[in-house]
């Protein structure tokens, strides 16, 4: 019996296709994961003016910086002592129980503060429906010594009636260096 190349091309197509067909996992829909944090990766500047959109400016302390392929966020000391921010106001859907952020960041010749809290932190503040800050801020993750790029994730209650997050990673007094911080998700 004599096969052509083409109806060998065709009999295994309609193989394939069968089996991908009659897998259980074909049914199954793949979704990718939830962000209420857009462009955490800073990778979208669509107006090209360097700033990332939804991020402040760079002046100052704060920087976007590229390594290969990837943006980042850096906060770095001028001055001994000096308090450096980024600022983001983030909208949570009402009825969120829990949120998951997740981030990357690296600090380099980190020399913190005189006080325990002068050091490399994501601070945060939920605020209400009328913008009006509640107690209870989510506890900041932060560090006091030097790394390369890390993943950090945290997981939190959301406060009930809360709607917005204030969303602060900063780089808080410290006597020198650089905290940078990117791929930052907050997902449900």
């Amino acid at each position: 019996m004599k096969f052509s190349i083409a109806s060998l091309k065709t009999t295994f197509a309609l193989a394939t296709t069968g089996l991908a067909f009659a897998s259980p996992l074909a049914s199954q829909t793949v979704t990718a994961p939830t962000s209420f944090i857009s462009n955490g990766d800073f990778q979208t500047d669509e107006n090209k003016d360097g700033t990332p959109e939804g991020w402040g400016a760079p002046k100052g302390p704060l920087s976007y910086e590229m390594e290969g392929e990837n943006r980042f966020a850096r906060l770095t000391s001028e001055k001994p002592g000096q308090m450096a921010l980024l600022y983001r106001l983030i909208s949570i859907p009402e009825g969120q129980k829990a949120l998951e952020l997740s981030w990357k960041q690296r600090i380099s010749n980190l020399k913190p503060g005189k006080n325990s809290w002068f050091d490399a932190r994501i601070m945060m503040e939920w605020k209400d429906a009328e913008g009006k800050k509640m107690k209870g801020a989510p506890s900041a993750p932060y560090t006091r010594k030097d790394s390369d790029w890390v993943e950090k994730t945290i997981t939190y209650l959301v406060h009930e009636g809360a709607r917005t997050l204030e969303f602060m990673p900063s780089k808080y007094q410290f006597e020198s260096r650089t905290f940078a911080i990117h791929n930052i998700v907050l997902s449900p």
